[in-house]
């Protein structure tokens, strides 16, 4: 729930969200449920910066690459590291093709696919931007749009830029959009 929730960037929400993260992090480590570790997997996916979600991502790298469910998601989730942290997720996505896994080797192929492309398709265009903005902006759509974004012909594009900024207005989407493709 707190990923649909538009967050401002102030004091009093960065300290709210200190707080969620030491309660969920303490939660899904005591429970040791993969339920639990993937709602602090998305939430640090929308809330850490690039950074932070990396380093959770490594140090907790044995958890989730047993687990063939997470696992797909923390591929999912490495789309939008792709373009600060190249050389580690490169490496990661690599790990992930390797693994024999075959629908986390599809996501991974795919990622490095969507960092390639030149233009959106019509499909992909509609599915990220729909002729009715979202809002919220759902967490695996920006995920998606992250990891085509990685590509620097899309990000370059000047009526996709436009289209970003007219379909997201949360703020730390907004924020890591700025930080990691310099669309503000």
């Amino acid at each position: 729930m707190i990923t649909t929730w538009e967050v401002p960037l102030n004091k009093h929400a960065q300290e709210f969200l200190i707080q969620v993260n030491d309660c969920l992090v303490s939660a899904s480590f005591k429970s040791k449920n993969s339920a639990d570790f993937y709602s602090v997997l998305c939430f640090k996916a929308k809330y850490n910066h690039s950074e932070e979600l990396l380093k959770f991502i490594k140090k907790y790298q044995n958890l989730w690459q047993s687990d063939s469910f997470l696992r797909r998601q923390v591929t999912a989730i490495m789309g939008r590291l792709l373009n600060t942290n190249s050389k580690d997720v490169e490496a990661l996505l690599y790990t992930q093709i390797s693994s024999g896994v075959t629908n986390t080797v599809s996501l991974a192929n795919q990622i490095q696919l969507f960092s390639q492309v030149g233009a959106l398709d019509k499909k992909l265009r509609f599915y990220l931007f729909p002729t009715k903005p979202q809002r919220p902006y759902p967490l695996p759509k920006f995920l998606v749009l992250c990891s085509v974004l990685n590509s620097e012909g899309i990000r370059a594009d000047e009526n996709i830029k436009k289209s970003v900024l007219e379909h997201i207005k949360d703020p730390y989407y907004r924020k890591w959009l700025d930080h990691q493709y310099n669309i503000n």
